[in-house]
């Protein structure tokens, strides 16, 4: 199972889409840094702050194709 992450800003717009590779953007005030290890298990978000607005952490599940959001 290979779980990736992306990123919703306040009005449920992905500023990080599902699936994506490294990247980094520039929402809710801040830079968000993203970086996703091909075919590895390993995603990591820096997000330096502070934010001017809320983000939503959305996780997929890539065998299941099933979401899970985390605040």
């Amino acid at each position: 199972m290979i779980n990736i992450l992306g990123i919703k800003d306040k009005d449920d717009r992905y500023v990080i889409p599902i699936p994506t590779w490294s990247k980094t953007v520039y929402a809710a005030g801040t830079e968000i840094h993203y970086y996703h290890e091909k075919d590895i298990d390993i995603n990591t978000v820096y997000i330096p702050g502070p934010t001017t607005e809320k983000l939503t952490i959305v996780v997929s599940d890539t065998e299941s194709d099933g979401f899970t959001i985390v605040m």
